[in-house]
């Protein structure tokens, strides 16, 4: 049976959103449900050519020959997801989403399924954000066994850890809704939540001037990290309106 969707460590091994189900894109939405994944270039029209990017983001040389990105043979919906790879220190595996088929919502949401294997390390990593292509700068989520956290190193006061009741799960699918309203004074807001369950509100600058204009999927790894991690994602959708784990 599945759990109630706290997003906490349990031996389940699927929630009840994983019920193989297509998703329909809504309207002013961009989505990805990875089914066209046959390497590491992705084909296909809802993603913007050269957006994947595997790097060392120490040294900016290219990411361990042991780190990929490609499909995952284990799906939350349909038969495919995305699956990283990412082997060692300063690992930066990234599949970038402009918006170029739709305008940037000034309040942005997306929600994707994000399963971590019981053999990845309990260290942190960054897994989603948003990112400006200009220069690089971003906004980001990013895990622990048990905390959520938040990084922008050009926006200082959105720098913080925040506490879960537990550790995430392990070889179980998550329902991660992300929300943001853009504003680069004092009146953006930051939202996270795991399985309909809120984890992160802050509140503050949002933004830059010139603003973040792409969404990005990530596994990027500390500088003394050592393991190795594996993270699938699926059912991807970002859209100017909330979008369900149960649609």
């Amino acid at each position: 049976m599945p759990d109630a969707g706290t997003g906490l460590d349990t031996p389940d091994a699927s929630e009840a959103f994983c019920d193989g189900t297509p998703y329909v894109c809504p309207a002013n939405a961009i989505c990805d449900d990875f089914e066209d994944i046959t390497s590491s270039d992705f084909p296909g029209v809802q993603r913007e050519s050269g957006t994947v990017s595997q790097t060392n983001w120490m040294t900016g040389m290219p990411a361990s020959a042991a780190s990929s990105i490609g499909p995952g043979t284990t799906a939350c919906r349909g038969g495919k997801s995305l699956h990283f790879t990412a082997t060692g220190a300063a690992q930066s595996l990234k599949l970038a989403y402009g918006f170029s088929t739709i305008p940037r919502p000034t309040s942005l949401y997306a929600r994707v399924f994000m399963r971590i294997a019981s053999s990845s390390p309990g260290s942190d990593f960054e897994t989603m954000g948003m990112q400006r292509a200009s220069d690089g700068k971003f906004i980001s989520f990013g895990f622990t066994h048990d905390k959520v956290l938040v990084d922008s190193p050009d926006l200082r006061d959105l720098n913080e850890d925040t506490g879960i009741a537990g550790p995430l799960e392990r070889n179980a699918w998550m329902c991660i809704r992300m929300h943001v309203i853009f504003d680069a004074g004092a009146n953006g807001v930051l939202e996270l939540s795991i399985d309909d369950v809120p984890v992160v509100t802050i509140r503050g600058a949002t933004d830059l001037t010139p603003g973040f204009d792409r969404f990005q999927l990530t596994t990027v790894t500390g500088a003394d990290e050592t393991g190795v991690f594996d993270v699938d994602y699926d059912s991807l959708v970002i859209a100017d309106h909330d979008i369900s784990c149960y649609p």
